[in-house]
């Protein structure tokens, strides 16, 4: 798809990369195609634009690939990575309380 578009009224341009990029987040893939400037814009496997949104949690890793270096594979999918978990090793004592140990205590 070009990154400007012919229409009656004038020219819309997108600034996009042209690129129907696909990324699979919670095992569904999803198709899209990236502006620096406005972000994703989510398109149907042929790369027409959908009028359909993308969930929030595709946003977020999509932002991760971004932070990650716009990795693809070799069958052109995007490669995200999920960030650690940051209360990973945390104890629960009670309520909205956590006790996070020191690195030396959690690996004893």
């Amino acid at each position: 798809m070009s990154p400007c578009i012919q229409l009656p009224y004038g020219v819309l341009c997108t600034f996009n990369d042209g690129v129907n990029h696909k990324i699979v987040v919670r095992g569904i893939y999803y198709y899209f195609e990236f502006s620096e400037m406005f972000g994703p814009s989510r398109t149907l496997r042929n790369g027409e634009l959908s009028k359909r949104d993308m969930p929030l949690y595709v946003y977020d890793a999509i932002s991760l690939w971004c932070e990650q270096g716009n990795r693809l594979d070799d069958e052109g999918c995007c490669i995200w990575d999920k960030p650690p978990d940051p209360l990973a090793g945390a104890i629960h004592i009670g309520g909205r309380y956590w006790y996070l140990p020191a690195p030396a205590e959690r690996e004893a």
